[in-house]
């Protein structure tokens, strides 16, 4: 019997107490872990979101500028693109 009241009084004043220490260290790393994952989380959607932004601004250079022969010059390429713009614009004014 003495002995049960040793490993008692063990668990009771060292084995627990350390269990809960190292609950309490495990807890605050966790929130630490957290907290970084949050983060990291955040910093990947800014990065998702800038690379659906170039991916449109790509595409759309590629509609303007595809199409046309690589020897047409850019002032050529220009007027024809704002000729074919305005072009547009004015079947579209009964929006306004």
């Amino acid at each position: 019997m003495e002995q049960v009241l040793t490993v008692q009084s063990h668990h009771e004043n060292f084995t627990r107490r350390e269990m809960e220490d190292m609950v309490g260290r495990i807890d605050h790393h966790m929130l630490v872990v957290d907290r970084a994952m949050m983060a990291v989380r955040e910093e990947l959607q800014y990065v998702a979101q800038e690379v659906r932004s170039s991916q449109l601004e790509l595409s759309r250079r590629q509609c303007v500028l595809g199409g046309f022969p690589k020897t047409m010059p850019p002032t050529v390429r220009n007027a024809f693109i704002a000729c074919t713009l305005l072009h547009v614009s004015t079947k579209l004014e009964y929006h306004h």
